[in-house]
């Protein structure tokens, strides 16, 4: 997923269930996710056990307190948000980079990741904050049913 040069983004709401953007907030006028992007720390394929490393790209204002939530859901068709934590995107204002780590649990499914950039408090439960100049966005990937066995791969049933 990648930035947008207008007032809201493109495909929106950029989420895989009901959960939508704050109502007020205008890309690089208030807090925004540019880019969000998941990677295996090995370079490998996305499978059981692997090591993920997350990555959102925010704009933030100056002098405003945003923060950013990470979830996980193994299964993008019928999401149940798992919260994996929290990180602190305020700075100077301008663009940061937002890098978090997660291991795979469950394989051969789509799976997904959330980041939900939020001014104010976390609400415990939540995975879609609500505010006005929130900005929330998904991405989806496939993870493999295909397994390591030593230096070699093996196929497991619909590999």
């Amino acid at each position: 997923m990648v930035g947008f040069n207008g007032t809201s983004e493109s495909h929106f709401p950029n989420t895989i269930d009901d959960c939508e953007d704050g109502n007020q907030g205008h890309y690089h006028k208030h807090g925004s996710i540019d880019r969000l992007a998941v990677k295996t720390i090995n370079g490998g394929h996305f499978k059981e056990g692997s090591r993920l490393l997350i990555e959102a790209v925010v704009y933030t204002r100056m002098k405003h307190s945003y923060a950013a939530d990470f979830y996980y859901a193994s299964d993008a068709n019928n999401p149940s948000w798992v919260y994996i934590g929290e990180m602190s995107a305020s700075n100077e204002g301008g663009s940061k980079v937002l890098s978090m780590e997660h291991t795979l649990f469950l394989p051969g499914s789509l799976q997904a990741i959330r980041v939900n950039l939020r001014l104010g408090e976390r609400v415990s439960g939540s995975t879609c904050s609500g505010g006005e100049k929130d900005d929330i966005d998904d991405i989806v990937f496939a993870v493999s049913r295909c397994q390591e066995a030593g230096e070699h791969w093996f196929e497991a049933e619909g590999c």
